[in-house]
């Protein structure tokens, strides 16, 4: 996806309802006269930064925003792809809106047909849950006369049609999730919105799924638009988890993912006596809504934390040691899942003289339903990995049907 050159009558409106040093969403999401957030923390603000591709600046001093981030500034450049993952009542579902409207307006439409149309769809887990961004959108334009010229005629239900500055209309719908994204193809799409995506499958969970509604709007989007991932995190599994897994804290142009606690996203709702009162009535509802952490499965063998507690800050790969002997085990998996390998050794016992254990080696190769890995190459980079630590056997399923019939 390309930059648009910035349209010279949206630069209107949009420029005179904000600061010189702000960017567009960041002025539409503070401004009273728009979307009327204006005691933004600084992390909300830092994210429609981010969302624009304009530089930081002083906001990456504030610990809470480079907390949000991972540690690692973004590249100035707006991402394909924002991933939004924090606590509830933290205004994503406002942001989402205004960004929907922001690229409505401004997207490019250079060589666009007279009979191409151009979208904006909201998805969520259901229509219900989708209309949280939607209603946002409707209640703003209807009510902000500066909004309001941007509306061809009246909003149905779960439509409306915005006004592009070349003229050209860009309905914004919330769209029902389908089997294969089939309700995503079809139109040009100046921005996508994925709305709880915490809680959507993978194609190998579900036909209806994040996976391949992804997969349908990612040749669609025009330049200077963008797909928003938002949601707040469920369980520690899924399509957003391995998202956050892999890509929080390693930003890059095609996507950013931000994480965000409710008192870093909306300190005047999460004040400390509220996230006290969640924390003692509600334990879980604490760590998925105020912190904007994954709550454990209720049949996981080992707590999330406990599994933290015990990660190493050392080195990733732990080289073979004289006298140690070492196990490996795999878990193999082709498609949505991981294929996973781990190499364990002793070195020695502790005080009880009970032996302890370290991981020498934990790796993952992952595929997809689209290409799915190859048990022949697998196999072959583990042997070469296992070899030193003097490994010729490696415990595994044996019933992986998809390994059975290569």
């Amino acid at each position: 996806m390309g930059k648009a050159e910035p349209p010279s009558d949206v630069g209107g409106p949009i420029a005179h309802l904000r600061p010189a040093n702000v960017s567009a969403l960041e002025g539409l999401f503070t401004s009273p006269k728009a979307f009327g957030v204006p005691r933004a923390s600084p992390l909300q603000r830092a994210i429609c930064r981010v969302s624009d591709g304009v530089p930081l600046g002083a906001l990456w001093d504030d610990p809470g925003v480079r907390e949000g981030f991972g540690q690692v500034r973004p590249p100035e450049q707006a991402p394909e792809i924002l991933c939004i993952l924090a606590a509830i009542r933290s205004g994503k579902s406002v942001l989402a809106a205004a960004k929907a409207f922001v690229c409505a307006l401004t997207c490019d439409v250079r060589g666009l047909a007279p009979g191409d149309g151009l979208r904006v769809p909201v998805l969520s887990v259901d229509k219900d849950s989708a209309h949280a961004v939607f209603n946002h959108l409707v209640g703003t334009l209807l009510s902000k006369p500066m909004l309001r010229k941007y509306l061809v005629g009246q909003p149905t239900a779960d439509s409306v049609m915005l006004r592009h500055h070349t003229g050209r209309h860009v309905e914004v719908k919330v769209t029902a999730m389908a089997k294969y994204g089939s309700t995503l193809v079809g139109r040009w799409l100046a921005s996508c919105v994925l709305d709880e995506a915490g809680r959507m499958a993978g194609a190998a969970e579900s036909v209806r799924n994040l996976d391949d509604a992804l997969h349908a709007i990612a040749g669609r989007i025009r330049p200077g638009g963008q797909i928003l991932i938002i949601g707040s995190p469920n369980a520690p599994f899924g399509p957003v988890y391995d998202m956050v897994q892999e890509s929080f804290g390693r930003p890059t142009p095609q996507l950013v993912v931000v994480r965000g606690t409710g008192p870093l996203l909306n300190p005047t709702w999460w004040n400390p006596e509220r996230v006290e009162k969640t924390l003692r009535s509600n334990p879980r509802a604490h760590v998925t809504d105020v912190l904007g952490q994954f709550a454990d499965a209720e049949d996981q063998l080992f707590s999330s934390v406990l599994v933290d507690r015990q990660m190493r800050s050392g080195p990733e790969v732990i080289p073979p040691r004289l006298g140690h002997s070492y196990v490996a085990a795999m878990d193999p998996a082709m498609r949505g899942n991981a294929w996973t390998l781990i190499v364990l050794s002793c070195d020695g016992t502790n005080h009880e003289g009970d032996p302890t254990y370290y991981v020498a080696i934990a790796k993952q190769w992952r595929g997809s339903r689209v290409q799915p890995l190859r048990p022949d190459t697998v196999l072959r980079e583990i042997k070469n990995l296992i070899e030193p630590y003097g490994i010729s056997d490696v415990w595994s399923d044996v019933h992986h049907i998809d390994s059975l019939k290569v």
